[in-house]
């Protein structure tokens, strides 16, 4: 491996898709992360971050999408909306 001796993951292909284990590890790590807020773990978040991911969904589309759900998310967390008005 080189490079930094902090880096996590290398940049071999970890399967036959050509994805690297930088890539895989992103991914896990970001997932970890997400784990304990049921609002990421949301159907409509994974439906749309996998679309995009996969090609059928334009990554303009999803970070506006995204862009919105994150205000909403915030309007909740701060009061302003219902928890049942954000989930709809």
């Amino acid at each position: 491996m080189t490079g930094r001796a902090t880096v996590e993951y290398c940049s071999r292909p970890f399967d036959s898709r050509g994805r690297t284990y930088k890539e895989v590890g992103a991914i896990a790590q970001w997932t970890l992360s997400k784990k304990g807020d049921d609002v990421f773990q949301g159907w409509e978040y994974k439906k749309r971050f996998a679309r995009m991911k996969a090609g059928t969904l334009p990554a303009e589309e999803f970070y506006a999408w995204s862009r919105k759900f994150r205000e909403m998310r915030a309007a909740c967390d701060a009061g302003k909306i219902s928890r049942n008005e954000f989930m709809t």
